[in-house]
């Protein structure tokens, strides 16, 4: 579905979305179902370009609110998305600092111990 609203700038979201899931660990084992998602935000990236191009002469006065109206339901659409991954790396970037305090203070003594050794 935000592969349908986002179809004016489908090359550079595809793209992205390749790079993302070529480099995620996860996935690195489906190189097949990588390309099949690739390839369907493809297809309906095309698809509404293909509609744009025969809606645009009718629309060709109000061209810009129409564009607008349709970054804005592609930006909504794509906003859980962006929380979601935001709360993911908040938690992760937590886990890394609690895995590192630990270990931070499990290796090196306090300045109170150095002073009385």
């Amino acid at each position: 579905m935000t592969g349908f609203f986002i179809g004016g700038c489908f090359n550079n979201i595809a793209t992205a979305i390749a790079v993302e899931l070529s480099n995620d660990k996860e996935l690195f084992k489906y190189q097949a179902a990588t390309s099949t998602i690739t390839s369907i935000l493809l297809g309906y990236a095309t698809v509404y370009l293909a509609l744009n191009m025969i809606v645009v002469p009718y629309v060709k006065k109000d061209l810009f609110l129409y564009l607008g109206i349709q970054s804005t339901i592609g930006g909504l659409l794509l906003f859980p998305i962006i929380l979601n991954e935001w709360k993911d790396e908040k938690v992760e970037d937590s886990n890394a600092n609690e895995t590192a305090s630990t270990n931070t203070s499990t290796a090196t003594n306090s300045p109170k111990e150095i002073e009385m050794n």
